[in-house]
């Protein structure tokens, strides 16, 4: 089965504070942020039931290369990303108003 993949609102907020973070950090950060989340993305894609649950319908893949974490779920043929959230953020609070 070949799934679309789309990215919630708040996930999109998440990806670009995360993506401006970096690349104040350092120039060309944000872009290898964006590349390591885009092999993320790539990942749940070619085998999305791999991931754990961490909640009823909910996912979770990290990122290789950067502390953040993905949590996303399986809607027919459509992978559904909720968050985008660094490790250290408590997923709990954000996961209660998915």
């Amino acid at each position: 089965m070949s799934f679309s993949l789309v990215i919630g609102r708040r996930a999109q907020r998440h990806i670009i504070e995360a993506y401006e973070f970096y690349d104040d950090r350092q120039p060309g950060l944000g872009d290898q942020f964006k590349a390591s989340l885009n092999e993320c993305f790539a990942r749940i894609l070619e085998h999305p039931r791999m991931y754990r649950f961490v909640r009823v319908g909910i996912r979770k893949a990290r990122t290789e290369k950067f502390p953040y974490s993905v949590y996303y779920e399986c809607m027919d043929e459509v992978l559904y990303v909720h968050l985008v959230l660094h490790d250290k953020q408590d997923s709990r609070s954000w996961l209660k108003n998915i």
